[in-house]
């Protein structure tokens, strides 16, 4: 209600629903070559990937029960851990000719455990918007697609 007492015509729970498809929309795109330094973000997507699925758990956080919201956050912390202290890539320079070039190595061990760890995150958040209804209808639910 506004300052006049005339309430306003905002849907904030549109708006809420807009905004979780859209980071499951990206978080969808980004998943197609999580590897990719991304240039926009100036991060990994798979590091992006852990931004939307963080973005995702702050949107259902409020309807969540206090189990739940530690289930979360230890998830969400675990990860977050994981990507810092066991990196995907490890830098080396490699020097020739006076030219100093930075070069990057793949940890296959690391990236396969981040990639699980995410997985666990994002599935798991997904569950909470289910859960507290931030997705959408089931077909077999009442009324159907109709």
């Amino acid at each position: 209600m506004s300052d006049d007492g005339i309430s306003s015509a905002f849907n904030e729970g549109a708006l809420q629903i807009r905004r979780i498809n859209d980071l499951q929309d990206n978080i969808n795109r980004l998943k197609l070559n999580p590897l990719m330094f991304n240039p926009t973000t100036q991060t990994y997507n798979y590091e992006a990937i852990l931004t939307c699925t963080s973005s995702l758990l702050s949107e259902v956080w409020s309807k969540m029960s206090a189990k739940e919201k530690t289930e979360g956050e230890k998830i969400r912390i675990l990860v977050e851990d994981f990507i810092k202290y066991r990196p995907v890539f490890t830098e080396y320079h490699e020097e020739s000719f006076g030219n100093v070039k930075i070069k990057r190595m793949l940890n296959t061990s690391n990236w396969e455990d981040i990639k699980r760890l995410l997985n666990i995150f994002e599935l798991r958040v997904r569950e909470y918007l289910e859960e507290h209804d931030l997705t959408a209808p089931k077909q077999e639910e009442e009324g159907g697609w109709d």
